[in-house]
């Protein structure tokens, strides 16, 4: 596949979707600039006819120390609405530990409204869900501020209660 195309879930592959397309590609260039990410690729959603985006997490960049995990990636996906109907989105973080959180705007039975994160440590446990709240509306305001504001001191404060107490 063309990593520098995304397609659109449900149709054929080689299927271009326009505006979901260009969202995907300026969130992968915005992500390719993160100064925590390593690599960003587009893969298959686990459906077989979506594609998402999938980042390489450098922690020991994004936390400025040595993290208590090796592997961690970030999960991000996208789909444009017509207005008035709010775009939906995923972005969502895994790592080796098992532990993995996420901010989603999509219908859900465990929170009012879209926009809620969800978590759960370990991976096979049952998420905990809350709503969410965002400040930016576009894209790319929405996914730095999620990276940086929202999973950052998540993550900083998963480190820090992982140390030994003195």
């Amino acid at each position: 596949m063309d990593e520098s195309l995304a397609f659109d879930g449900g149709l054929p592959p080689g299927s271009v979707g326009g505006k979901r397309r260009r969202i995907l590609d300026q969130l992968k260039r915005n992500l390719r600039h993160h100064p925590g990410t390593a690599a960003v690729r587009f893969e298959e959603s686990g459906t077989g006819t979506d594609w998402r985006l999938v980042t390489d997490l450098a922690l020991s960049v994004l936390l400025n120390e040595n993290p208590p995990v090796n592997d961690a990636e970030l999960y991000v996906n996208w789909w444009p609405h017509p207005d008035p109907t709010p775009d939906q989105f995923k972005i969502h973080y895994v790592e080796s530990s098992g532990f993995d959180c996420g901010w989603h705007r999509q219908e859900n039975d465990h929170v009012a409204g879209l926009d809620h994160y969800q978590e759960r440590h370990p991976s096979d446990a049952e998420y905990t869900y809350e709503p969410a709240d965002f400040d930016h509306e576009n894209p790319v305001g929405i996914l730095w501020e999620t990276l940086d504001e929202k999973l950052l001191p998540r993550l900083r404060r998963r480190v820090e209660s992982s140390r030994p107490h003195e």
